[in-house]
């Protein structure tokens, strides 16, 4: 159906809009949203008077928008008892034009009654389809049409704003969008008229701010405004009326001022719109000057501190309000300098001048830039919804740019090409480097290394970097100088720094370099040794090559360890904010990938006591935040996680070896207690069993454990502080974390070896806080354990791997690998492990392992055997290799054997007696230790096998076995045997004199140790003594020396430290010129050659 204009003469239509434009004074001010706006009037209004000033609200509101086919459209409706359309929404082309067409309805006319209500809306060829709906309602009071109404309104109102406008006695209160009025005569009422213009335009695009942030209002209270006071704070309540303000979402502060400066509203007084609105209304004048500079002062020490509520983590920002400029007093401060340090504190600034008596440049120099300044005509353009709306959006955008920044905690240096082929994108790569940098949040330090023919940090990383600042000093930024990057250089530079941290980077934190090139790059081979150095200290590489004819992309995609870190530009329009966003996702993903390889066992105390109950959730994010900077791994960090309040809740052990994920589900799902906080029973728990073999504790792994406390309460007369010591003196680090201001300073240091002290619970979320908490923790986790035995010593352990261990293998194991971290591995001692059921094997040689973990790996791997205890064939094979120079046995050194075993011998045909075996190989030096496990063990032949009770352990079960008591008993006794000299027998006790010739030539340079090992050997098999063997020693190369007479020695030991201290001597090799001297002087009597005995 085509609808037409209804006939009346031209001369009436111009006559008519003539007089329309000249009386009309179309509003400078228009509603910035385009709508579609759809008015159902209420049929039932049927006095003329009535449905003239009907009429004349509905043209008022529409003169509030810009009617054209581009901007907004109205269309026109009429409910009796159905709903007539009378004007369709896309044939209205300007606002005389509705407004001519509105004069003309009759409301008692139904020209079309529709039954698809999205007709109201509907355009020809959808033309209008990617506009926001607006259904605006004008009803009055007990309209027999109420049904329809509802009808219309629950039928669109999914897809459609709804503003309801409705006349008579209701005792409703008017909320934003249902606006109620007693009577007729109050619809043209110019404040009236306002409200429901405004509550048009803000319904559609104005959707309600809901990103989580605090926003703080400037409120100019001078004497200028005494009389539009109401209307500047009006504007305040109408910007919160589109704001989430809730507990977590939108905060509200207030700063009032015109000679003085204060507080109004604090961001903690209000999480309830209308208690804000109504606050803020009874803000009182002031009616002095205009001291702007005081305001702002107040608002960075008052109103964004965290006692005040501002939260640390949201995004920040500050609109002022004023019709003036700054008074200039005597002790007046430039307001752009204070506003500088609020945005260097990363508060968003946005200035906003009323009338003619602003200055623009000082309200540009406050808020840092003309895009963040604002300027309302007068007093009636301030409060138009237009206005207030782009305000709105543009610190919505803002708030969400920032609540989408990356809370990344990283150290990243760009390495920006500086070299005269990067003149031309010089510009563009510095501004990218600046929107990498908006990007993150101050938990990501930035530097910038410029190479050019030499490298230096043109800005060094700190904790004080606004991203104000950083633009600041990266427009003072110039070329270096070249005609290319001397990447070696920048390298060196970068792997300089992350050595001594002489720019600022952090200890503990991932470190990030993004190189950006355009100079000509290929491999000298320095390049890539400084890339690998700098990799294996935990740095990451991203690529960014702009020019192809410029680089040698073999080379580039050498440099990071993912080929996803390398993006190659053809030119530097490619440096576009999109793809800035691609490299800041990559360089956050990067870095928190970048775990630390700690192996630490960290073990975390959660209070879950009823004083925790609104920060139970921010207590665990704070663990999980601290668990995320490691590699959670069996051979890595391990975690376990207890809760406490009235009762203990062990959430997970270190035994469960939990990754990432599972450590922080574990956490999520643990309940909140609520009682009270009985920290005494944690910590009891704590040192007896969290860190036990049995809950998977590893033995000679540094240990830490973090709790959390808002306080200290225990049993009566049990010491918390006792029992913390008790788990300090079992080499456990302990870190408290005291939260709330009712712990006073100082007073819980006793119970930690760090205490961190917070006033506000809210300081968990900090990332500032837990990043101090991690590099703690990572600190520590670089520290050395202390072995209880720094013995030189080669300890030996014959591994039970009998059927009858089926089920019990990982204990037996877990007890070998603790009784190991007790020696010092890689620096005094050596482990290995010959495994034994009817088979044996030497599953470990000694040389094999210098560092205890890599070492537990290798006990964890070794599989079960399943048969029967043949002791005697492991106790020949350890006799025959255990101890082999081979096989990485020292000569001279303390040796200790420790057999574990849950049984005794099985008597096959041909077994040997072990303990006829074990009395062989004390004969050979080397101190013997058994242990048995469980009821199936023979005591007396492991007494025998031992050489004497004394040197036999017995554990009832496997528990016992990893238990505490047990394992310390069998550790100490193992640290003293190796400390306890066994002589061995010599296998020749012939009377003899026995000369070495010992080759010292230049080819030996690199085994001569193994060479003079031998030969102690050697020496021992006879053993050197007074009355029984002599040795000496000819030592030759060119030259020849004799380096030990036959008497110089009594005892092997003294004969083993003389060959010890033979130097090389590193020349060719003259046998002859060596048995000469052999011939003339080793064998002489001054030399200690004896007459009639045996020469060897």
């Amino acid at each position: 159906m085509t609808f037409c204009i209804p006939k009346i003469t031209l001369c009436i239509l111009l006559t008519w809009l003539y007089i329309q434009e000249i009386v009309s004074q179309q509003s400078s001010s228009k509603c910035e949203n385009d709508l579609n706006v759809a008015v159902v009037v209420d049929g039932s209004i049927k006095d003329a008077a009535n449905a003239k000033k009907v009429r004349s609200l509905i043209k008022q509101i529409s003169d509030g928008f810009e009617i054209e086919p581009s901007k907004s459209a109205f269309s026109l409706g009429v409910v009796n008892f159905g709903i007539s359309l009378h004007l369709p929404v896309d044939q209205s082309f300007s606002n005389l034009e509705f407004q001519f067409f509105v004069d003309q309805v009759d409301f008692s006319n139904v020209p079309r009654v529709i039954t698809d209500y999205g007709q109201l809306f509907q355009s020809s060829n959808n033309k209008r389809s990617a506009y926001d709906n607006v259904l605006v309602t004008i009803e009055q009071y007990g309209t027999p049409h109420a049904k329809t109404f509802s009808k219309l309104i629950s039928t669109l109102e999914k897809n459609t704003k709804i503003v309801k406008i409705v006349i008579g006695p209701d005792a409703s209160t008017s909320t934003d969008t249902v606006l109620r009025i007693e009577n007729f005569g109050d619809l043209l009422a110019q404040d009236f008229i306002r409200k429901a213009t405004n509550a048009v335009c803000k319904s559609a695009n104005s959707k309600s701010c809901a990103t989580s942030m605090d926003i703080g209002f400037i409120l100019d209270s001078s004497g200028s405004l005494r009389n539009q006071y109401p209307q500047i704070k009006g504007f305040i309540q109408d910007f919160a009326n589109n704001l989430d303000i809730s507990k977590d979402g939108v905060h509200v502060g207030v700063v009032t001022f015109s000679f003085y400066a204060t507080l109004s509203i604090k961001f903690s007084d209000y999480v309830d719109k209308t208690a804000f609105k109504t606050a803020v209304g009874n803000i009182p004048l002031m009616g002095s000057t205009t001291r702007i500079d005081k305001a702002l002062k107040i608002s960075n020490d008052e109103l964004f501190s965290t006692s005040n509520g501002a939260r640390k983590d949201v995004p920040k920002i500050l609109i002022l309000l004023t019709d003036g400029s700054q008074t200039q007093d005597r002790d007046a401060v430039d307001p752009g300098k204070v506003a500088k340090t609020l945005r260097e504190n990363d508060i968003t600034i946005v200035s906003i001048g009323i009338g003619k008596g602003v200055n623009v440049d000082e309200l540009e120099h406050i808020a840092g830039d003309r895009s963040r300044v604002y300027q309302a005509d007068d007093f009636d353009k301030l409060i138009e919804g237009g206005f207030i709306n782009n305000i709105l959006q543009k610190s919505c955008e803002t708030a969400k740019f920032k609540e989408n920044r990356f809370n990344t905690v990283s150290d990243i240096t760009f390495m920006l090409d500086g070299s005269s082929s990067a003149a031309s994108a010089f510009g563009s790569l510095k501004d990218f480097i600046i929107y990498i940098m908006s990007r993150f949040t101050q938990y990501a330090h930035f530097g910038v290394l410029l190479g050019g023919d030499s490298s230096q940090f043109s800005i060094k990383h700190s904790s004080s970097q606004s991203i104000e600042n950083l633009r600041a000093q990266m427009a003072n930024i110039n070329l270096a100088g070249g005609d290319r990057m001397n990447l070696d250089n920048s390298l060196q530079q970068a792997l300089t720094e992350m050595q001594d941290q002489s720019s600022g980077m952090r200890q503990g934190v991932p470190k990030m370099f993004v190189l950006l090139t355009t100079s000509h790059q290929k491999p000298t081979g320095k390049e890539l040794d400084k890339i690998k150095q700098i990799q294996e200290l935990g740095g990451m590489f991203i690529i960014v090559a702009v020019g192809t004819n410029n680089y040698d992309p073999s080379f580039l995609f050498s440099i990071p360890r993912e080929q996803k870190n390398v993006h190659l530009l053809p030119g530097q329009s490619g440096l576009n904010n999109a793809f800035a966003d691609v490299i800041s996702k990559q360089i956050s993903s990067s870095a928190e990938n970048i775990k630390q390889d700690a192996v630490i066992d960290l073990g975390f105390i959660i209070d879950s006591s009823a004083s925790f109950k609104d920060y139970y959730d921010l207590e665990k994010d704070f663990i999980k935040r601290i668990g995320s900077r490691f590699n959670l791994d069996q051979y890595k960090t391990r975690t376990s996680v207890m809760t406490y309040s009235n009762y203990i809740n062990m959430i997970s052990k270190f035994a469960d070896f939990h990754g990432q994920k599972s450590f922080e589900s574990a956490i999520d799902n643990a309940a909140f207690s609520g009682s009270t906080s009985r920290i005494d029973k944690a910590l009891a728990e704590a040192n007896d069993n969290m860190f036990s073999v049995k809950s998977g504790g590893r033995a000679g792994v540094k240990q830490v454990l973090v709790i959390v406390t808002d306080g200290v309460s225990s049993a009566s007369g049990v010491d918390p502080f006792a029992i913390a010591k008790k788990i300090k003196n079992q080499n456990i680090h302990v870190i408290v974390v005291a939260v709330g201001d009712a712990i006073k300073a100082n007073s819980l240091d006793a119970l930690g070896d760090q205490v961190f002290y917070m006033n506000d619970y809210a300081d968990l979320g900090s990332l500032d806080f837990s990043t101090n908490i991690m590099n703690s923790v990572s600190d520590l986790a670089k520290k050395k354990v202390e072995a209880l035995c720094q013995q030189e010593v080669d300890v030996g352990f014959i591994l039970d791997s009998s059927g009858s261990l089926r089920n019990e293998y990982t204990k037996e194991k877990d007890f070998l690998k603790a009784m190991a971290a007790q020696f010092d591995v890689g620096k005094s001692a050596q482990v290995g492990v010959i495994t034994f059921s009817y088979y044996t094997e030497l599953s470990i040689k000694m040389n094999q392992y210098n560092d205890i973990n890599d070492l537990s790996k290798a006990v964890d791997d070794i599989p079960l055997m399943g048969s029967t205890t043949r002791i005697d064939k492991a106790l020949r094979q350890a006799q025959s290799d255990m101890f082999a120079i081979k096989n990485g046995g020292r000569f001279g050194v303390n040796k200790v054997l420790i057999l574990l075993t849950d049984g005794s011998q099985t008597q096959d045909v041909g077994a040997e007696d072990p303990a006829d075996i074990a009395g062989e190989i004390r004969k050979q030096g080397i101190n013997m230790m058994t242990v048995g496990i469980g009821p199936g063990v023979n005591s007396t032949e492991l007494a025998r096998i031992a050489g004497g009770k004394k040197n036999m352990y017995q554990a009832e079960s496997f528990d016992v076995l990893i238990g505490k008591p047990f394992l310390e008993s069998v550790t100490k006794a193992g640290c003293e045997k190796a400390k306890e000299v066994l002589p061995p027998e010599p296998t020749c006790k012939a009377k003899v004199d026995v000369g070495f010739v010992l080759d010292s030539s230049g080819s030996l340079r690199n085994d001569y140790d193994k060479e003079k090992d031998f030969l102690k050997a050697l020496a021992a098999t006879f053993g050197v003594s007074d009355d029984g063997a002599r040795a000496g020693v000819v030592t030759f190369s060119y030259y020849t020396e004799h380096s030990i007479k036959l008497n110089d020695h009594t005892s092997l030991d003294t004969f083993n430290e003389a060959v010890d201290n033979i130097k090389l001597m590193g020349s060719t090799t003259r046998i002859d010129k060596a048995l000469r001297m052999t011939q003339k002087d080793m064998f002489s009597i001054p030399n200690g050659g004896r007459p009639g005995v045996n020469k060897f």
